[in-house]
């Protein structure tokens, strides 16, 4: 009968222990979000409780998608190839691709065509910058809290996690704040 209280002890311990992870989760994430938000989106300051909102939102999402990896894991079930998150691209990486798109123009649209690309380079380089702070600081408070458990994951299921953050929780979380504008 003590073996069973102890079990049942020992329960309620883990149960309060993550709880109280998740609630540190929850809490934490929406307001570090809606800071790079800010920094990058100033205008939306002013629909803060839509941006906190949107926030709680993604705790549930990342939540989720940890659940499945989570159970992935356990089971040795199969993963999709996910594309890994796109880092914004370097101004090497620009000079690159401009290298080989103006081979492409006559030589008399060299001037305007670069002078266009680069204005559209620091546009989207923001974008991209903006994208990349957002999937990595889903990543960061996930992890702050619960690295143990994510720790346990074979590598193949944690690659599979942080791509799932991307693009389940990171990209559609971007979508939604420019859908608040």
């Amino acid at each position: 009968m003590e073996e069973f209280f102890n079990h049942i002890k020992r329960s309620e311990e883990t149960e309060a222990y993550y709880q109280a992870l998740y609630d540190g989760f929850r809490k934490k994430l929406p307001q570090t979000l809606a800071e790079i938000v800010y920094q990058y989106l100033p205008k939306l300051k002013a629909k803060e409780d839509a941006v906190l909102s949107l926030g709680k939102e993604y705790v549930r999402r990342i939540w989720e998608q940890y659940n499945e990896v989570y159970s992935l894991n356990r089971t040795g079930g199969p993963l999709i190839n996910l594309q890994p998150a796109r880092k914004p691209t370097t101004r090497k990486e620009a000079e690159q691709k401009l290298t080989k798109q103006i081979k492409t123009i006559p030589k008399q649209h060299h001037k305007i065509y670069s002078e266009i690309y680069w204005d559209t380079y620091e546009e989207k380089l923001t974008r991209e910058t903006y994208e990349y702070a957002i999937y990595e600081k889903m990543k960061e408070v996930f992890t702050e809290f619960y690295i143990d458990d994510i720790m346990e994951f074979e590598s193949d299921y944690l690659r599979y996690f942080d791509r799932s953050i991307y693009l389940m929780c990171s990209n559609k979380y971007v979508d939604d704040v420019y859908g608040l504008l």
